[in-house]
């Protein structure tokens, strides 16, 4: 039986599952602890955190009450709303502990809009909007998720909660659910940039960095990812313009054009139904990229419908290869089904936090 301190949770037996996850949890309690400079706060910050990974089906204050022994749901309800405690700091604690654990050289990170659903007014952040996880518009909250991929495993590195405008605007709505006066409105990119200017701070790379439209592929991101030589390949809406031969174009109209005779059967990895085998060709494009860099547009091509055509912008050295791009792209499918796995196992969508800082 391999002793739970092992570095390869793949070579975990399945009778040593019960100990390193024994040990994990105690690493992440170790690594939350000093967060709370209340010995109460951080007794309740600890058993809400073993609330939220026991499998309990409905992780709600009452329920996480219930399960952890506390009389009533007060002192989590206290804690997410009105205890003094820095989210960011916990989350910079635990990217340290995360992102040196599952380190690895062909990391690659994964952005992604993500939202779940909420009823009522009240849950910070709350509104008609897109969400990822309903696959349309619908009532709730948003966010941009950072999290990075390797062969040990996935980590969350960063999130940022999305503010829309109408809770910026309203100023006494934004005071009442802790929302910094300074705080102003920001689209989904402009957090995504934040976020990977912070993990990049923090000294965390990843080989490569892929995401989905909604967070990742607007042009001042694709920019800064550039500026800095990050490989990347970030889905693109159609409506988007590209430099080819030397003009504008849309998206929708390079990808609709391209020959016969040049697509390429690749795998974008494993799904939930199977391998994800698709038809693939990419067109290079004549805008200025670093020096030995280039740049691409990676188009994928059903295989039951000819006409449907997805698009991506790819940035990478110039020899690079289709095939690497296109494992880079399916990554992005993976990143986003785990992040809706750790919304039902967490769940995020259960509780109705009203604060800032609980959000």
């Amino acid at each position: 039986m391999l002793e739970p301190d092992t570095t390869d949770p793949h070579m975990i037996s399945e009778r040593a599952v019960p100990s390193w996850y024994r040990v994990y949890g105690a690493e992440i309690e170790r690594h939350s602890s000093p967060i709370f400079a209340r010995s109460a706060a951080r007794a309740r910050a600890l058993a809400y955190l073993a609330g939220l990974r026991s499998p309990a089906a409905r992780k709600h204050a009452w329920h996480l009450a219930a399960i952890t022994g506390a009389v009533h749901p007060d002192g989590f309800q206290h804690l997410l709303g009105r205890a003094q405690w820095n989210p960011d700091t916990l989350r910079d604690r635990l990217r340290s502990y995360g992102s040196a654990y599952l380190a690895a050289a062909d990391a690659i990170g994964g952005l992604d809009a993500t939202g779940f659903g909420k009823k009522g007014r009240h849950a910070v952040g709350v509104s008609r909007q897109s969400s990822g996880t309903a696959g349309r518009i619908a009532h709730g909250q948003g966010g941009v998720v950072l999290r990075s991929a390797a062969a040990l495993g996935h980590t969350l590195l960063d999130r940022e909660l999305y503010w829309p405008a109408g809770w910026t605007a309203d100023r006494a709505r934004g005071r009442r659910a802790g929302v910094p006066a300074a705080r102003a409105f920001a689209p989904k990119p402009a957090l995504a940039q934040q976020m990977l200017a912070r993990t990049c701070a923090a000294g965390v790379t990843v080989a490569w960095l892929t995401g989905d439209r909604g967070a990742g592929a607007q042009r001042p991101v694709r920019q800064w990812l550039e500026q800095r030589h990050q490989a990347s390949v970030l889905a693109v809406a159609g409506q988007a313009t590209v430099w080819r031969q030397p003009q504008q174009c849309a998206v929708h109209a390079l990808r609709s054009k391209l020959p016969r005779a040049g697509w390429q059967r690749l795998s974008a990895g494993t799904g939930a139904q199977g391998g994800r085998g698709y038809a693939w060709q990419r067109v290079a494009l004549d805008a200025p990229a670093p020096t030995g860099w280039r740049r691409w547009v990676v188009v994928r091509r059903s295989r039951n419908d000819a006409r449907a055509r997805t698009a991506s912008s790819a940035c990478a050295l110039a020899e690079m290869r289709l095939a690497p791009q296109v494992a880079v792209a399916g990554t992005r499918w993976t990143v986003a089904e785990r992040i809706q796995t750790g919304n039902g196992a967490v769940g995020l969508a259960h509780d109705a936090v009203s604060s800032g800082t609980g959000g």
